[in-house]
């Protein structure tokens, strides 16, 4: 039986058989959860559901770290918590941060090298968006109590 790869993205990769299929499973470049489309039927289902394709690996030839897929999301993850910082800093000073945090820190979860920077952008961020408000009070009392 002969299979496309379907990416997250919707690129196909293929045809491939089971043997050139098992090798990218031990590569990394497919997970249990990767599509799969049969080339004669074009029947979708999860790699997981191929008989023998993940029970076949031993932990010597399990793929080590994270997965190409998993290093993708990761790379989506870190933009998403670049983009949110920058969104912080146009529209909204607490809550662009906070998430941009929060996607830096799955990124991270995942092994992404990005992950680390943008997890600073953000954190400084937040703490200027604290430090501005906090300044903006004391001015605005300070002010108040001149008049």
């Amino acid at each position: 039986m002969r299979y496309y790869v379907l990416w997250h993205d919707g690129t196909k990769y293929g045809p491939i058989d089971l043997v050139g299929l098992a090798d990218w499973v031990r590569e990394g470049r497919v997970s249990p959860t990767t599509q799969l489309e049969e080339v004669e039927t074009c029947r979708r289902y999860p790699a997981s559901t191929v008989p023998g394709l993940f029970g076949q690996l031993s932990s010597a030839t399990a793929p080590i770290g994270p997965t190409l897929e998993s290093a993708m999301r990761g790379e989506n993850l870190v933009g998403m918590s670049w983009a949110a910082g920058f969104l912080g800093l146009v529209m909204c000073p607490f809550v662009g941060p906070v998430v941009g945090i929060v996607f830096a820190k799955q990124a991270q979860r995942l092994a992404n090298p990005g992950a680390k920077a943008a997890l600073v952008f953000n954190v400084a961020l937040l703490g200027l968006s604290v430090f501005s408000i906090l300044f903006a009070i004391f001015v605005v009392g300070w002010w108040h109590a001149q008049t």
